[in-house]
């Protein structure tokens, strides 16, 4: 399970303990005993263990800044990648990309559609944002070139033939 859910997320072997965590963590909640019916964690806590915070690894996220040292235009977030959950609190395991670390928080917002990106993905898709903004800009002063405003046909009418010296 730890190496479909690597190889799924694209991420590289540097996450594979990870990956190993969070498979013993959702396999303890999930998975059948043969003679009982329960789960290892219903057979340890007497009870079913609640699974609706469960998401998918590797998934992009974005974690809350605690540091205190942002300014008042810095980004309140922390571009992150959903690599667990915690042991001992309530909280996601995440890889801080701005940081290089993992990191450990309740205020996680996952994005379950998207892949994190990597620095040169990054890069590529904003500069083809940017070509792609320039190409619309020119398209639409050609066609503003083309097709003149009634304003400007007005001013055309109105202004003299030859050119002032």
């Amino acid at each position: 399970m730890a190496r479909t859910m690597i190889m799924d997320s694209k991420l590289t072997d540097i996450f594979w303990t990870q990956a190993v965590h969070t498979t013993v963590h959702i396999q303890n909640r999930v998975m059948l005993r043969n003679n009982t019916d329960k789960t290892p964690y219903e057979l340890w806590k007497g009870r079913p263990a609640n699974v609706k915070h469960f998401r998918v690894f590797g998934s992009k996220c974005y974690i809350k800044r605690e540091d205190g040292r942002m300014g008042k235009f810095d980004s309140r977030v922390d571009k992150g990648i959903l690599v667990g959950y915690s042991s001992t609190r309530k909280a996601y395991k995440c890889y801080n990309l701005r940081l290089n670390k993992v990191v450990e928080s309740i205020n996680v917002t996952i994005d379950e559609t998207g892949r994190p990106e990597s620095k040169e993905e990054e890069n590529k898709s904003m500069e083809q944002l940017f070509k792609e903004e320039d190409e619309k800009e020119e398209e639409e002063e050609d066609e503003d070139e083309e097709n003149p405003t009634e304003v400007e046909e007005q001013v055309q009418q109105v202004s003299p033939k030859t050119p002032r010296k």
